[in-house]
């Protein structure tokens, strides 16, 4: 018997002790687009190593996969959906509606989610209690959605500004909860999780104030009205991706979204570090990543790189779980 069993042995062991004493498990998902790709690699371990969830909370794409865990949908299930996404199906996700509140309008990610298994589902009927975290822009405040609709609370969550258009209801105005709580360890804990593991998907690595110089130039390219028009009717069509140029040379290029993205994910790293306090177990699957390999939001395609790194991550902190749960025993 190898390394491997006698930890899953010895780990079912001591959570059955733990149940038994009415000790709890909490699962915190966090923001990060195409990224949280990893939160089905990270699952994959915590259920070959025999970890049982009993609450979920997830924020933005942590919302979608752990909406899709609570109702029963299995990992090989999302896994073999996410490996089927290629460039040209990862486009087809998006469908333009070009309006003052977002590009996309999100009802082919509804229609997905519904086919995937949340279709008619309530909070109610979900096999794991479960929260998805969005922010009302009206009052600036974060908004836990546990009840009604959970198709369109996990919309709701994982709506970027600009990108998306938000989802209306009542007095409220919903968009992406990674604005304010990009990984929920306090919601989880407030659902009553005495152990918390939380997975990070800020990328990173590159911390340092850099000085540089920049020379004075204007952007020569002209369009006409009549080109512009159509490069909007081509948007419609799916013909082009908002693609924008960095520089005047045009040698790096980088999409619209990306940019609203990008922002969303700075933001989000420096109050993520505020937001992982108080769980137990931190899984950051791209902590060593830089800017140069890093997965950008919507590159869903890289699907099986984020499952390994997913994996990876958790296959490297699955023992500090092990010992927390010592400590808390004895």
């Amino acid at each position: 018997m190898n390394t491997k069993d006698n930890i899953v042995i010895d780990m079912k062991s001591i959570i059955n002790k733990f149940h038994e004493k009415g000790g709890t498990i909490g699962l915190a998902l966090g923001s990060g687009g195409a990224r949280g790709v990893a939160h089905i690699g990270v699952l994959e371990v915590l259920e070959e190593y025999g970890v049982p969830i009993d609450y979920i909370a997830g924020t933005s794409i942590g919302s979608v996969v752990g909406a899709l865990y609570a109702a029963g949908v299995s990992v090989k299930k999302m896994k073999d959906f996410s490996l089927s996404l290629d460039r040209r199906k990862t486009m087809s996700l998006f469908d333009p509606i070009l309006n003052f509140s977002g590009i996309f309008s999100g009802n082919k990610i509804i229609s997905i989610l519904e086919d995937l298994g949340l279709k008619g589902l309530s909070f109610s009927d979900l096999k794991i209690p479960f929260s998805a975290i969005a922010v009302d822009m009206i009052k600036g405040r974060e908004v836990v959605i546990n009840k009604g609709s959970v198709v369109m609370a996990v919309r709701a969550s994982s709506s970027i500004p600009m990108v998306f258009a938000p989802v209306i209801y009542k007095d409220y105005y919903l968009v992406d909860g990674g604005i304010i709580d990009p990984v929920p360890v306090d919601v989880v804990k407030s659902m009553g999780a005495d152990i918390i593991i939380a997975v990070r998907l800020s990328d990173y690595k590159d911390k340092d104030i850099v000085e540089i110089e920049i020379e004075d130039y204007r952007s020569e390219e002209k369009e006409s009205l009549l080109k512009k028009l159509r490069r909007i009717e081509m948007l419609r069509e799916g013909k082009i991706d908002l693609r924008i140029p960095l520089n005047r040379r045009g040698e790096r290029s980088i999409r619209f979204t990306d940019v609203v993205a990008f922002a969303s994910d700075i933001m989000g790293k420096i109050v993520e570090d505020k937001t992982i306090e108080g769980a137990n177990i931190v899984i950051s699957p791209y902590k060593e990543d830089t800017h140069d390999n890093r997965i950008k939001t919507f590159e869903f395609y890289r699907a099986s790189e984020a499952i390994e790194k997913g994996r990876k991550a958790a296959e490297i902190v699955i023992k500090d779980f092990y010992e927390e749960i010592n400590k808390i025993l004895f």
